[in-house]
């Protein structure tokens, strides 16, 4: 089982590698993300929806799942004079450790 320190010090490098652009969130695996997803409603009561990027594979890229969760958490807004989302560090944050957690649960 993973200490506390092992996974603060994971989720720690997680969220300075996403932020840093070097890691690309992907499921390629549409089971696993529906596993995840039931397991956040389950837990959470929230529903959770999904978007196909490549429909062809079901391929699904996390970066537009975080987005969506994070709109609809109301904490995000648009700048319309810089033309881009604003999301606060505390949204992704919340999301990033449900899926890190999940995946640990789900993987390990």
């Amino acid at each position: 089982m993973w200490s506390e320190e092992d996974l603060q010090y994971f989720l720690e490098r997680l969220m300075d590698e996403t932020a840093a652009g070097n890691i690309h969130w992907k499921w390629r695996n549409l089971d696993v993300f529906e596993k995840i997803t039931s397991e956040l409603v389950e837990r959470t009561g929230k529903l959770y929806t999904l978007e196909l990027v490549d429909k062809q594979y079901h391929r699904l890229h996390s970066r537009y799942w975080v987005w969506d969760q994070a709109l609809k958490s109301k904490r995000v807004k648009w700048d319309r004079v810089q033309n881009k989302l604003l999301v606060p560090n505390e949204a992704i944050w919340d999301i990033l450790v449900k899926v890190v957690y999940l995946y640990l649960n789900i993987f390990l």
